[in-house]
């Protein structure tokens, strides 16, 4: 499939661009379309792929200059607009993704019996379970949350 787009990509750039290629653009194309079958277990439609790797290269930009938010407490008052740009891309981060994993989630259970489901990485982060008996702390209640979100 990722090599079908890759062709396909590389196909259309030349002819637009009277057969001169970036080849970086096609590969990194290929390559979103291919982490997100492995970690959906399903290919998805172009606009979806497109629509997740903005979000998540908008994510990046953003965390790469997060640290000086952590070194000058005062600068991060200056950098309120970057808080709400983040809390903008996370929130569509969640609108693209919850519903993709709840659907994989369905689709595993309905399909669970068998053998031609491919096992994704949603699929074995579905199946973690966060132990009970008398574990506290910080990451036991945020995977609580997150899983309660999803579920």
């Amino acid at each position: 499939m990722a090599l079908d787009i890759l062709l396909k990509s590389l196909k259309k750039e030349a002819e637009a661009n009277g057969g001169v290629v970036v080849r970086v653009h096609s590969i990194q194309h290929s390559v979103s379309f291919l982490m997100t079958a492995l970690c959906f277990g399903v290919a998805l439609e172009e606009d979806v792929v497109d629509k997740i790797k903005n979000v998540q290269v908008g994510l990046l930009s953003i965390v790469d200059n997060r640290y000086a938010l952590n070194l000058w407490p005062k600068v991060a008052l200056l950098a309120h607009c970057k808080v709400t740009k983040l809390k903008q891309l996370r929130r569509a981060q969640e609108d693209l993704l919850i519903p993709i994993i709840r659907a994989r989630k369905t689709l595993a259970a309905q399909k669970s019996e068998q053998i031609g489901l491919m096992i994704s990485y949603v699929d074995s982060l579905l199946k973690l379970r966060v132990p009970v008996d008398g574990v506290t702390g910080t990451t036991t209640t945020i995977l609580r949350a997150k899983r309660g979100r999803i579920s």
